[in-house]
């Protein structure tokens, strides 16, 4: 397949690095593999999919799924972002890009999309153009699935009374704005699950553990997990969607 790509960094194997060390970055980052790996195992019985990581920073999304999928492919605005990526030791090709919305490397499928950290916008990538990447991928209902981070929930429970250090409220997007976006690209979830109910400073001190077990319980697919932090949704392609 014809490509935008202006330059492909190469392929490593070795093994994958560790979950952060920040606390709740760690916890989140167990919760968050042990689902998606288990929706993967669901949706994926006969053939593991490719994976394309749209906006792909420093790997976390090829990491959450290393050893599940055929092959990984990363794809970056940022030569520094995709240089951490390079050296994280995962099994995967890293992108750099230029156009607007990127070529997918390969049209091999079932595929799965993951566009993490994206909503609310942030590191100055578009969710449009993450989402219409998707949709290149995903041409159909069978296609495989998109996989969408939310990771300024308007509905979270911390973010009722808890202001961000600049003085105002923190980026929040709304459930509805990401059923929007998505459905304006032929896209409908099919489900969703939330990470980290409790607040990350609930982490600190002694307590700590305790309430990484408490939100262990709270966090997943079950009703609480809507007012979650960062909420995950996995989408597929609308049947007969354009």
């Amino acid at each position: 397949m014809s490509t935008d790509l202006t330059r492909v960094l190469p392929r490593v194997v070795v093994p994958p690095v560790d979950a952060p060390e920040d606390a709740y970055a760690a916890a989140l980052f167990r919760r968050q593999r042990r689902y998606l790996r288990a929706v993967l195992r669901r949706a994926f019985p006969y053939r593991r999919p490719v994976q394309h990581d749209v906006a792909c920073a420093d790997g976390r999304a090829v990491r959450l799924l290393n050893g599940l999928v055929r092959e990984a492919h990363g794809y970056d605005r940022s030569p520094a972002r995709l240089a951490v990526a390079s050296r994280a030791g995962l099994f995967a090709s890293w992108h750099l890009v230029t156009e607007a919305v990127p070529v997918p490397a390969t049209d091999d499928g079932p595929a799965v999309v993951t566009a993490f950290g994206l909503l609310p916008e942030g590191r100055g990538e578009d969710p449009e153009r993450a989402v219409a990447f998707a949709a290149r991928v995903l041409p159909h209902h069978g296609a495989g699935l998109l996989v969408v981070e939310n990771t300024g929930n308007s509905r979270a429970l911390g973010h009722l009374r808890r202001p961000s250090r600049g003085g105002g409220w923190a980026p929040e997007c709304a459930h509805e704005q990401v059923a929007a976006l998505l459905r304006w690209y032929g896209f409908e979830i099919v489900e969703l699950a939330g990470f980290g109910v409790l607040p990350p400073a609930r982490y600190r001190g002694r307590l700590g553990v305790a309430a990484s077990r408490v939100d262990d319980t709270l966090s997943g697919a079950a009703p609480l997990g809507r007012y979650a932090r960062e909420v995950v949704y996995i989408a597929r392609r609308v049947t007969g969607a354009p």
